[in-house]
């Protein structure tokens, strides 16, 4: 079993409802990927991969007998080698092009992070759109996944999802009582990326709790507050919210469900996918190439 698992997106990602496009295209791996292998020891854990990761400074992957880091680390305890796509039945190759996914879109002044689900989310590649005080800000969401039996390939799985934020930081939105027990999103410096609110001092620090229980104060200005649609109602009212609802795409200006929802959100993720580039940078001057024909379209209805 594989517990590659990464960091929670900043902000909170909005899944569209009425219909999902699953947008798939091929990527061409060169076949090879450049990694350093460590030992995994008998009492490895969660923890003790925390800490490989920190002081390596870059995510890991745990296989079957080793933990695996993509491309060259100088590190006393690791081995440097190349590895065949195959290798710890394929998920590493995924692994070493999620984070290829992450490194290109920040080299391209994107904001990339891995979710928790193993999803590549990239910010940036669309404008964000202002409503009131609301932030509605698209993010292309990439799943890579590796198919076939005689001949196995590797697909770049694409969708469309939003986030919300209040626009300004903690240090200027007003009443921030009501924020108390909302979840924080950072904008700027080095604190958790996303935790729940326990007290704003305008002006001053914000106190937060992450999902560990830890807790810890920050500047206020780093951070605003995830609009989710209960906080737009309290704060703004039902007009408000419905205002989202068509930036967000769901609805039309004049109030009515998109019935083209779904194919807005597919030329959407298309464009986002042409902005990001088809050539991904690998560890050992190797190169990946997302292909630009879509292998597959689908649109998965919800009730």
């Amino acid at each position: 079993m594989t517990d590659d698992v990464a960091d929670l997106s900043p902000g909170v990602e909005v899944e569209l409802p009425r219909g999902l496009a699953l947008n798939s295209v091929r990527i061409l791996c060169p076949g090879e990927h450049l990694v350093t292998r460590f030992v995994k020891p008998h009492d490895y854990s969660r923890e003790w991969r925390r800490r490989l990761e920190a002081r390596i400074g870059r995510p890991v992957f745990g296989g079957v007998e080793f933990v695996y880091a993509s491309g060259e680390v100088d590190d006393p305890a690791g081995g440097v080698m190349t590895v065949g796509c195959d290798a710890e039945s394929g998920e590493l190759c995924v692994f070493a092009l999620r984070q290829a996914l992450v490194e290109h879109a920040g080299a391209r002044g994107f904001e990339a992070w891995v979710n928790r689900f193993r999803e590549v989310t990239i910010a940036g590649l669309l404008p964000a759109r202002s409503v009131g005080e609301v932030i509605v800000e698209p993010q292309l969401v990439m799943r890579i996944l590796r198919e076939g039996f005689d001949d196995e390939q590797t697909f770049l799985v694409a969708r469309q999802r939003v986030r919300t934020y209040l626009a300004g930081s903690l240090a200027t939105i007003g009443r921030p009582t009501e924020l108390v027990g909302e979840t924080a999103h950072r904008v700027r410096g080095d604190g958790p990326a996303r935790a729940t609110i326990v007290e704003v001092d305008p002006g001053g620090e914000v106190k937060l709790v992450t999902r560990r229980g830890d807790e810890s104060s920050w500047p206020a200005d780093d951070y605003t507050v995830v609009a989710t649609p209960e906080l737009i109602r309290i704060r703004n009212g039902l007009q408000a919210w419905a205002n989202v609802q068509v930036a967000i795409g769901t609805l039309t200006p004049n109030k009515r469900r998109n019935t083209y929802a779904v194919k807005d959100r597919f030329v959407a993720a298309a464009e986002a996918l042409t902005r990001l580039g088809s050539r991904l940078a690998l560890p050992g001057d190797a190169v990946a190439v997302i292909e630009r024909e879509w292998s597959e379209v689908r649109v998965e209805e919800r009730q």
